[in-house]
């Protein structure tokens, strides 16, 4: 049998997702999708705190504008997000293991140090009070790209699955950004909830010590390390999101870093 190639492995592995990138041209809509920055709420939100203090405007996605979106997100027009910043670092404690979870009408930003917040539609939105805090990253406004096959991070192979040089091909190939859909960059081990189901055992060959919380979360997308805009969760971290299956109201966050 001939050795995978990086054609075939990608053709048999990659998966369909939307990437969203800075979008450094100046072009910006403040209904628009962005990073580093939440424009939009219902009327009434205001925007949320952590022992009083304002959360970290992380990103606003208008999933509506996306050219690929996930079954489990397709009724839902916009997310956004906010995290606990302590000085210069973005490093709030998803304590759990394999994160934080939270179902969104009960989850409490003071207690937890972050907010997700989830909208059907935008026609009732309207332009959120900014806090007036300079946060340690940029902002700027978001721009889609399709992506027909990204690539799974190396992570996400078994010993001897594929060649080494095509694993580190993948890692080193795959877009910075908001990843709808895909294959999550895993920066340590595979996520318990991600697509490759079941996971791979540890390094030492056990199976991955998790049990599925009744509402079945499945990887929905990440937030990547963004060097442009110095956003990063701990050092060049990423932060992972699913949503329930059996229960879609309910949510998990975890992120990784270096």
């Amino acid at each position: 049998m001939d050795e995978p190639t990086h054609e075939t492995v990608l053709n048999e592995w990659g998966r369909l997702a939307s990437i969203l990138r800075p979008d450094l041209s100046g072009q910006a809509r403040i209904d628009g999708s962005w990073i580093g920055k939440v424009t939009l709420s219902l009327p009434g939100e205001t925007w949320p705190t952590c022992e009083q203090r304002p959360l970290a405007p992380i990103f606003q996605l208008r999933l509506d504008e996306a050219p690929f979106v996930p079954d489990s997100l397709k009724d839902i027009a916009c997310v956004t997000f906010f995290a606990e910043c302590a000085g210069e670092e973005l490093d709030p404690e998803f304590a759990l293991p394999g994160g934080a979870e939270a179902k969104l009408d009960e989850l409490d930003p003071e207690q937890a140090g972050w907010c997700l917040r989830a909208y059907k539609d935008v026609a009732s939105l309207v332009e959120i009070e900014q806090a007036q805090v300079a946060w340690p990253f940029k902002s700027a406004p978001g721009s889609w790209t399709h992506v027909e096959l990204d690539p799974p991070s190396g992570f996400e192979f078994g010993e001897d699955e594929v060649p080494e040089s095509v694993a580190v091909a993948f890692e080193e190939s795959k877009l910075k950004g908001v990843r709808l859909g895909g294959w999550p960059s895993i920066i340590q081990d595979q996520l318990p909830w991600g697509p490759r189901q079941p996971p791979l055992p540890d390094w030492e060959g056990r199976p991955i010590a998790w049990k599925p919380p009744a509402f079945l979360p499945e990887y929905a997308f990440e937030l990547t390390w963004i060097q442009e805009l110095d956003l990063s969760f701990g050092d060049v971290g990423s932060v992972y999101f699913g949503r329930g299956k059996a229960d879609p109201d309910w949510w998990i966050v975890d992120r990784q870093s270096f």
